[in-house]
């Protein structure tokens, strides 16, 4: 049986802190959306967190279905680092151009699937409430 394992990007195998920022809107953090979006194509001047060693040594491993989930939405410069510097995955989940889901609930609503039809998973930081709505799914 071939295990699953799940990756998001940023954070967890990719540092983009250098075109991320925050605002305050209404009293509450969030990121700032126009900021990152108008940073899009410096995505390779993203680099790599330690992480990242892992998943390089799942997509080696043939027992192993590697699926990057992220949050954004890949222009040629997100899918230009992966497949240069991460490596190809086997399958890709993002957020499409007008989808204004959270990064959660879009990982969730996809996730899901995926993992009912594998039975041996592992999620890397895509979040506790990813975590807990998987493990319900497949048990």
């Amino acid at each position: 049986m071939k295990r699953i394992a799940i990756y998001d990007m940023d954070g967890t195998i990719v540092c983009s802190m250098h075109r991320y920022r925050t605002i305050v809107d209404n009293g509450i953090e969030r990121i700032d959306l126009d900021y990152w979006r108008a940073n899009e194509y410096r995505a390779l001047d993203d680099s790599l967190l330690p992480l990242a060693e892992q998943y390089k040594n799942d997509l080696d491993d043939p027992h192993c279905i590697v699926v990057i989930a992220t949050a954004r939405i890949l222009r040629n410069a997100d899918r230009a680092f992966i497949y240069s510097r991460l490596g190809t995955p086997d399958h890709i989940v993002s957020r499409n151009e007008n989808d204004n889901r959270s990064g959660a609930t879009l990982k969730i609503d996809v996730l899901i699937g995926v993992t009912l039809a594998v039975g041996v998973f592992v999620i890397v930081g895509v979040g506790v409430l990813v975590l807990v709505i998987v493990a319900v799914a497949v048990s």
